[in-house]
């Protein structure tokens, strides 16, 4: 049971790496083309608390702080 909670945190750990990436990107198109990039950038950032707070709930709740 606790690996696969491991596996499942890790998969999450691997979500929220992608989606900061992504913001990155949201973040230097909204600079760059405008508000058009404000919905997609709210929703990533919505996303990744939301993935956060499945990790705090996780078999590693140490990444809670970040």
């Amino acid at each position: 049971m606790l690996s696969s909670l491991e596996a499942h945190w890790h998969v999450l750990e691997a979500e929220v790496i992608e989606i900061n990436r992504d913001i990155e990107y949201s973040e230097q198109c909204l600079r760059k083309y405008g508000e058009w990039f404000n919905s997609p950038l709210q929703y990533l950032r919505e996303l990744k608390r939301t993935k956060k707070n499945k990790m705090c709930a996780g078999p590693t709740p140490a990444a809670c702080g970040t």
